[in-house]
């Protein structure tokens, strides 16, 4: 209903968020981009496989796969042209996704976040000096409009305070998926989990 839905429902999100963080680690031990090429296509089809592929999470892995491709030829990657590739060779594959609710929503919200926010952004930043908070703000509402669409046809309803409760809600789910990783990688060790499970309850209680 606050319209975070993505963030409860595994999607496309949760991998970037995974992928985001291996990519972080293996930097930090200054792996070459070769190999975290390959261990990032490695770690996209594990979790896809883990989490039994749903459309979210392969149109994310794709283009995440086209994005690390791109900085291994030190060419710069563009998210509507990934997005268009990604969108193409599913269709492809299995041309009945263009009526399936998650595919679409995939894919609308993907085209709000990375193209449509980007470019209303950088047009209102060359007339006005706006703050971070209200960057944030349009690339919600981009996001929500993008998916309106969508979100109307299948489910005959849509949340018009998604873009405000995605501002400040997303980040404390974000902290929690985080906490719950760092959980993970220690196998439950106890001392962390006496640390982190009084936070991670703070944290969805406030959600």
């Amino acid at each position: 209903r606050t319209g975070i839905g993505h963030v409860m429902a595994i999607s496309g999100l949760h991998l970037v968020f995974f992928i985001s963080l291996i990519c972080f680690i293996l930097k930090k031990f200054r792996i070459p981009k070769i190999l975290t090429f390959l261990i990032s296509i490695i770690a996209v089809i594990l979790f896809s496989i883990c989490v039994d592929s749903p459309v979210s999470v392969i149109r994310a892995g794709v283009m995440i796969i086209l994005s690390k491709q791109a900085e291994l030829i030190f060419r710069k990657n563009d998210p509507l042209n990934s997005l268009m590739l990604c969108v193409f060779f599913m269709l492809l594959v299995q041309p009945y996704l263009i009526i399936n609710s998650s595919f679409l929503l995939s894919v609308s919200g993907t085209y709000g976040v990375s193209v449509a926010a980007p470019y209303f952004v950088e047009k209102i930043k060359k007339h006005y000096n706006i703050p971070k908070i209200l960057n944030s703000l349009i690339t919600m509402i981009c996001v929500s409009l993008c998916v309106f669409p969508v979100s109307a046809m299948f489910f005959d309803e849509t949340s018009i305070i998604s873009p405000v409760s995605n501002i400040f809600l997303v980040p404390i789910c974000m902290a929690v998926l985080f906490l719950s990783f760092v959980i993970f990688l220690m196998a439950g060790f106890t001392t962390i989990m006496v640390i982190f499970k009084p936070v991670i309850k703070l944290l969805v209680f406030i959600i």
